[in-house]
Order: C-alpha cells, then structure tokens, then sequence
C-alpha cells in the first residue's frame, strides 16, 4: 500500500481524477489565501437561482475551493440526499492538508479496485476516520446521516474529543465537540437524519471556515451580511469543555406507536417499536431476537435503531432458520457501537425492516410483514451477569411491500364559489392523486367509493370523468345512496403520471319540493387499512391494495350550496 501522509507544511496535494498535483510552499500559501474566497459561483449551476442563502454561501465556498463541481446534468441538486461515498470525497477535498494516493486498492469487501470513490474511501480507513460496519463492509452506496457525517468532519479535523460518559451514547461526544466550536447546522437535525447535499455544503464549509479563523465571518454571510458582525457562538452555552452535560438537543426521529404502512422496496422503515423499562441493573445490549409471522422474501435485515434513528444494530437471518427465515438476531459483532441503558430507564427503540430492490435483488410487491415478538439480551458493565429483556409495551402492526404508493389525496375544487345549480351533469368535485413508484412501476386507480351528502335534493347518474373526456358510470352501493362506487376498468385512464391524475365526479342534481337551504357535499373518507377495504382501491401493476396510508378523511370536497 503506497504511503499515506497528512501534510502541515511543505506541500499540499491536490487529487485529480488522472493524478495529483504537488505544489510549492509558496503556490501553497497563495492558495490557502485564495481558498476561503466568498465570490458567489451559483451561476456555475443551472440551479442555482433556487440555492437558500445559507446554501449558496456554502456551495459557493465549496467550489471555490474544488470541492464541489455538480452533477452531470449542470444542477447541483442540493435537495437531494448523497451517500457514504460521495460524502467521504467532498470532505477530504474540502479540508486542507491531505495527501490522497492517486493508486486504487480495496478496503472493504464492497469498495473495489476498480470503484471512482477507492481512493478516497481506503484514504480515510487508513487514517482512521472511518473503520465501517462490524458485519466488514463500508456500504459506500447508503445515504450519509447528520452523525456519521459529523464524526467523520471531528475525525478529519482532529477534534479534542471527550471521554464517552456512562450512560451515554457514542456519538454524543462529537456531537458536544462540534458543538462547542459552533460548526453544527444551525436549523439542528437529529441524530440520525439522512443528510441532503446542502446540508452536507454547509457542514463542510462549517469546519473548514472554523478551522481558518473565519467562523464569525461565515456565519454573518450565511445571514446575508457582508461584514464581521458579532455573533452569538452557537456552542457558548456557559459550560466547561470538561463537562459531563451535552451540549447537544437529542431530538427524536421515531415516535410510538408505529403504525401500519406500505414498505417501498428497495427502502428502510420502521415495522415496530417496544418500550424497555430496565429494572434490574445498568446494562449494555449483546443481542437481539426477532421472531416474524411469515416468510417476506423481499426482507434483506432488520436494524435496530434508538428514537433518534441511530443504528445500534443490523441483524440477520439466525443460522438455524436460513430456510424459513422466520427468525433474526444480532450478536455482539453486529453492533455498532455499545448500546448502554441505565437502571429504571425506560428507553423506546426501533426496529427498522431494510426491504430487498425489486430489479437487482428481487423485492417482491404484496407481501405482508408482521414481527410477532422481539427481546433482548442486556449484560452487566463487569460483563459477569445477563439477563433477558423484553418491551413493557411493544407494537408490531402489519405492514404490506409495494413497487410505488399513493402518497397524496386532494379535493382541488375552487372555493371562491361554492354555489351550483341544479341540472345534468354538474361538477360535484375535483379529486387529485399523487404517487410514488420505483424505477419503471406504474400507478393506476382501479376503484373509487365517494360518499355523498344531499341534503334537500336528489343526485342520480353519477359519472367519473378524465381531463380527456373519457369517463366511467358510477354505482349506488347502499339504500342511503350515500355510498357511490366509480370502477375504473380502463386502466390508462387510471394512470397516476409523474404529475399527478385530476379526476371529476359529476351527478344529475334535483331539487325536492320545500327544500330549504339544500346542499351537497362528495368525499373520499375511508384510507382503509390491511385486510378492510378502503376508499380506494389501486394496482401498482404487479399488487392489488384496497388501503392507503393516509390519514382519514382522506379529501373532503366543497359545500355546495345549490340554486334553482
């Protein structure tokens, strides 16, 4: 392995795709001086017009030091999520002083020779900012979250850290270090945020600036000022660098109780939850026991996660159960850090089900996920007494994979007036659905069940109408005639598109003889869940599924008031 420096004084290297650049000490100290310019370089991307204040300054900084150059297409992106590996070549290229070898190697078991980030990821193990998972790998391709990203920066920048206290966890010490020399994001995300591309810029800038001395200056940029105003250090909160307290608000991720939804293939979320009172001693976690109802052939693992969405754990498929895969663990070699919990805690965790791609691996769409029981093994800090532990309280709902999801139910008809008159084919409602999909998957709508509120009139002929102009006849399902269903057998004309299906639902209106004040109002109530049909039922091509995981009603229209 070729030798690997990290460089204060003579030189600096710069690496390039095709090799590296050596530079005086005197072409050194230019740069250094040019390298913290503020020129504004948005105009470098085509998006640029859309960058936040905070996100150009940054960005702008990033690219007057070579850090960053956009993506492909000219955009930068910054509302999209970046992963391991793309972080890991933005932070060394941002911080000064780094030697890069321009030869590849392999690393890890999933970083190799031949991969562009090589480089830069056996760089950073080899100086020890980044050792990977217990299970060997570094999964360059997993999205980068706030604290990885942050110890990886400490790391980089060699921050004094202090000794990890009893009880707490791991990354809470480089969270109170970046802290105290106020480098954190000021907006404040938990723990275990997947992190964007402008708030990867931001962070990045943030400790560069600190490191040369210009912190305060950042900051009143970040805030549309140009001068070195006086500000308020965000990591002045009156205590000692030797204090025990974090500096650092916690805030949660997850909340009990999970509930039931659909789980994207390719995706991580969470399946269930359980509240661990620990009434016999402080402990630490050693292993995790998972049982399921029925084989999910799309589940790669489950991880195991704290409230704020910090993995603990990946557990697997146990070794006697490899055929029925009903059963997963994770032993100590699984953990990623030690997870400790005080005596009389009550800490909520997570299970987190990490789901198989449908293309690559397989995922299969329809089927139902159900955790039946989960427990812990905790031992004794002088490791001498174990002990098992189960949730006080614990909530495993169904959940259902899918290919693509409706995610949005709207009724989208003018409320400037809100007046019909009676006749043929009126315009009841507007209803607009928005989905979800992977890769190449399809939405389309295959039936609708509004309800429907006369009060002083009659409503007949119902019809749902396409902005096409093709339109379905609707059904009657209850003597109330209260409960209409619109099956939708054209499937084109129920396509969910990238922007979204606008459909109408129009009736006959009469007015009853005496009617006072009448109105009519139209609505899809019921999101349904597994196993209870819903307002909606919809086929993501592969699946049928008669729920969404919406919250109910899931789109009320108008009151109209209706005229003579």
């Amino acid at each position: 392995m070729p030798s690997i420096h990290r460089f204060s004084h003579e030189l600096l290297v710069i690496a390039v795709t095709f090799g590296v650049i050596v530079l005086s000490l005197a072409d050194r100290q230019n740069l250094q001086q040019a390298s913290m310019s503020y020129t504004d370089r948005t105009e470098t991307y085509i998006d640029g017009a859309a960058f936040s204040q905070e996100e150009r300054v940054a960005i702008s900084l990033l690219t007057n030091l070579g850090a960053v150059s956009g993506n492909p297409d000219g955009t930068f992106a910054p509302q999209n999520q970046l992963n391991r590996a793309e972080f890991i070549k933005i932070a060394l290229l941002s911080s000064p002083g780094f030697l890069v070898p321009i030869e590849s190697e392999r690393c890890f078991p999933d970083v190799q020779k031949a991969d562009w980030f090589s480089v830069y990821v056996c760089f950073a193990k080899a100086q020890n900012i980044v050792q990977g998972y217990p299970d060997g790998l570094f999964q360059p391709g997993r999205v980068v979250n706030y604290v990885e990203a942050v110890k990886i920066l400490s790391e980089m920048y060699a921050y004094d850290l202090q000794k990890q206290q009893r009880g707490e966890q791991w990354y809470v010490r480089y969270l109170n270090a970046a802290q105290a020399r106020g480098v954190l994001l000021l907006q404040g995300l938990a723990p275990g945020h997947p992190l964007t591309r402008g708030q990867m810029a931001q962070l990045a800038a943030a400790f560069r600036v600190e490191r040369e001395g210009e912190l305060e200056e950042y900051r009143a940029r970040e805030r549309g000022e140009e001068g070195h105003d006086e500000i308020q250090d965000p990591g002045d909160t009156g205590n000692s660098s030797d204090s025990s307290a974090s500096l650092y608000p916690l805030e949660s991720v997850y909340s009990q109780p999970t509930t039931s939804h659909f789980l994207m293939l390719g995706d991580t979320a969470p399946v269930a939850d359980g509240l661990f009172i620990n009434t016999r001693e402080d402990g630490i976690i050693t292993l995790i026991q998972i049982t399921i109802e029925k084989n999910v052939k799309s589940l790669r693992s489950f991880h195991l996660v704290d409230e704020h969405g910090t993995l603990i754990a990946k557990l697997n498929v146990e070794l006697n159960s490899t055929q029925e895969r009903l059963k997963w663990e994770a032993r100590e070699n699984a953990f990623v850090e030690e997870f400790f919990i005080a005596k009389n805690d009550a800490t909520p965790l997570f299970l987190l089900a990490e789901l198989r791609d449908r293309d690559l691996e397989g995922g299969i769409p329809g089927e139902i996920l159900e955790v039946r029981d989960w427990s812990l093994i905790m031992q004794s800090l002088d490791h001498e007494r174990s002990w098992q532990f189960l949730p006080e309280k614990k909530v495993h709902p169904f959940h259902q994979t899918v290919q693509g999801e409706i995610i949005d139910v709207q009724e989208v008809s003018s409320l400037t007036n809100t007046e019909l008159r009676d006749g043929e084919a009126r315009v009841l409602g507007r209803f607009t659905f928005t989905g979800k999909t992977v890769s190449a998957a399809k939405l389309s709508l295959e039936e609708l069940i509004f309800t429907i509120k006369p009060e002083g009139l009659d409503t007949s002929k119902h019809r749902l109408y396409h902005p096409d102009g093709r339109s379905t006849e609707c059904f009657v399902e209850n003597i109330e005639g209260t409960s209409i269903t619109c099956p939708i057998l054209d499937q084109s004309m129920g396509h969910i598109r990238d922007e979204g299906l606008t459909l109408e639902f129009r009736g006959d209106i009469a007015l009853l003889a005496g009617a006072v004040n009448p109105t009519i109002r139209v609505s899809l109530d019921e999101p349904g869940t597994i196993g209870k049909n819903g307002a909606i039922r919809w086929t993501d091509q592969t699946g049928r599924y008669n729920w969404v995981d919406l919250p109910k009603p899931l789109a009320e229209g108008p009151v109209w008031s209706v005229l003579k």
